[in-house]
């Protein structure tokens, strides 16, 4: 065998284990479609009966869980096995003072990090402000020097002349 029938073995290998996966693919797409749409058509089915407040025998099946380990097992699904805290009227007032502390605390917070910003941008004024006084009093030494030089230069070159 040469390097090209090798090659074209390889391609065909290839090819062939794309087209596998892509069926594999296609497969569990169209499984999950499918479940997704018997899903919310029980949902659906389930709403409707509890606003009706029918229960026919799909609800019946409905509610029944089936597991591997047992032929069939009847569990209502309004049976307690949640997990969620039983809703009390008072919890509404408690919510409502919650969410009030937490934004006076956030509130609190935005103040101090202001009055903080606030202090920091006055502080950098005032440095600002410190920092031109002292560029504007060596450039002041600095034109007063040169002024010096000049005028000696000035008197030299008169002398020479």
């Amino acid at each position: 065998m040469d390097v090209v029938d090798k090659m074209e073995d390889f391609d065909r290998r290839q090819a062939q284990a794309r087209n596998k996966e892509k069926q594999k693919e296609a497969k569990l797409l169209a499984d999950g479609d499918s479940i997704r749409k018997l899903a919310v058509e029980r949902r659906r089915a389930r709403s409707n009966a509890m606003a009706g407040g029918e229960d026919d025998q799909e609800d019946v099946d409905d509610k029944t869980v089936h597991h591997a380990t047992t032929s069939s097992g009847t569990r209502p699904s309004s049976a307690g096995s949640s997990r969620r805290r039983p809703r009390v009227d008072d919890d509404d007032e408690e919510l409502m003072a919650v969410l009030e502390r937490s934004e006076r605390r956030l509130m609190e917070m935005l103040n101090k990090n202001m009055e903080m910003q606030e202090r920091r941008m006055e502080q950098e004024r005032k440095q600002r402000a410190e920092d031109v006084a002292r560029q504007e009093s060596r450039d002041a030494e600095a034109r007063d020097e040169r002024a010096a030089h000049v005028r000696l230069m000035d008197a030299l070159v008169h002398k020479l002349l």
